[in-house]
């Protein structure tokens, strides 16, 4: 089984994403709360598809993925990707706006 780290503001929380998946967002019922205006009530899932890992945007302003050391992000509206290796999401904006609401993921 893969396993999920997510990394906000310095604290880490792993996973082991199953196929119901775990929910992150503003609401305190998300399974990886994140504080912040941009971030919608429930703003992305990210379940095991397969053996994969998937991310799922949810949300009303979008999230960019940013893989490894990669400036460019694959950004998302309502679509999904697969997470691989290691990087940054950026919730409701862009890495560089101000204090941009960011989830460090690594997958295993």
């Amino acid at each position: 089984h893969k396993t999920l780290s997510l990394t906000v503001l310095g604290r880490t929380q792993i996973f082991q994403p199953t196929a119901a998946g775990i929910s992150i967002g503003r609401s305190t019922e998300a399974s990886l709360p994140v504080l912040d205006p941009r971030v919608s009530r429930v703003h992305a899932t990210i379940c095991n598809r397969g053996g994969q890992i998937v991310l799922s945007d949810v949300s009303s302003f979008g999230t960019w993925v940013y893989f490894g050391d990669h400036t460019e992000a694959v950004a998302l509206r309502r679509t999904e990707c697969f997470l691989v290796g290691y990087g940054q999401l950026s919730l409701g904006c862009k890495m560089d706006a101000d204090k941009a609401p960011l989830v460090g993921f690594e997958v295993r």
